[in-house]
């Protein structure tokens, strides 16, 4: 029982930093979270390459970046050029305070829709 009240005071202690620290964002910039499945070695080379181009990898298939509005689009279309197989998907996350995540989802043969609001 002691353990997981650790681990809810851990949990709690980490997302009081990640917004602690977002003050220091210009304001217009929000934290943007992207994952893919790609099957695909030169597709998802090539995916990689352009967003490393707007954040930092942080684990093999999921990015960090800190972008504005207009860079949020531009990478939304950066992402579009590429065709999409069965089974294969990119997720943004966009994270716009501490109580508010949009998450905008693309599978096989479709644009960027947003999956939800949580």
């Amino acid at each position: 029982m002691k353990n997981i009240q650790n681990a809810k005071n851990k949990s709690k202690n980490i997302k009081k930093i990640i917004f602690k620290n977002s003050k220091l964002l210009p304001k217009d910039h929000v934290l943007v979270i992207v994952t893919y499945d790609i099957s695909d070695n030169k597709k998802r080379n090539n995916i990689v390459k352009i967003l490393e181009t707007f954040g930092e990898r942080i684990q093999y298939s999921v990015f960090e970046c800190i972008l504005n509005k207009r860079k949020i689009i531009t990478l939304k279309k950066s992402l579009l050029v590429f065709e999409l197989e069965e089974g294969e998907s990119i997720i943004i996350y966009i994270v716009k305070s501490g109580k508010y995540l949009e998450k905008w989802r693309r599978t096989t043969k479709q644009p960027f829709s947003k999956a939800e609001v949580l």
